[in-house]
C-alpha cells in the first residue's frame, strides 16, 4: 500500500521530539513538513498537508489557538484536514474543553515510542 504523496505537518517546539517524529514518518514513507511553533505552522499550512500533528504546549501560541485559526479559514481543506493534538498527560484536562470540537483527536506523547503516532497517521491517510 503506497503512501506516496502524503505529507504530514509536524508542529513541535521540542527539537528532539520533532526530529524523532520526522525521522519515523519519513522512514514510513510520508513526506514531512516541520514547524517549530504556531506562527511557523500557520505559514506552512499554505502547503496543504494531508494531516497535521500539532503540539499543544508551545511558547508563542498554544495548539488550541493554531487549531482555531486553521479551522477558521474559509476552505474545504481547512475544515476537513485531520488535525491531531500532541500532548503530555497533564495537559489533557486543560485542552479537552477548549478544542474538542475542532480536533480530529489527540495523541499522548510517550517518549521515544512512536508506534501509536505511526498507527494513527497510517489509519488517517490510508
Amino acid at each position: 500500500m503506497s503512501r506516496a504523496g502524503k505529507n504530514v505537518l509536524i508542529v513541535e517546539d521540542d527539537e528532539a521530539y520533532r526530529m524523532l517524529l520526522s525521522d519515523a514518518l519519513s522512514d514510513a514513507g510520508f513526506g514531512v513538513i516541520a514547524a517549530r511553533n504556531g506562527h511557523e505552522a500557520l505559514e506552512r499550512v499554505d502547503e496543504k498537508p494531508d494531516m497535521i500533528l500539532l503540539d499543544y504546549m508551545m511558547p508563542d501560541m498554544n495548539g488550541a489557538e493554531v487549531l482555531k485559526k486553521i479551522r477558521g479559514e474559509d476552505s474545504i481543506w481547512a475544515k476537513q484536514v485531520p488535525i491531531f493534538i500532541l500532548t503530555l498527560k497533564d495537559d489533557l484536562s486543560t485542552m479537552a474543553e477548549a478544542i474538542e470540537e475542532h480536533m480530529s483527536g489527540y495523541i499522548t506523547k510517550s517518549g521515544k515510542d512512536l508506534s501509536k503516532v505511526l498507527e494513527i497517521v497510517r489509519r488517517e491517510l490510508q
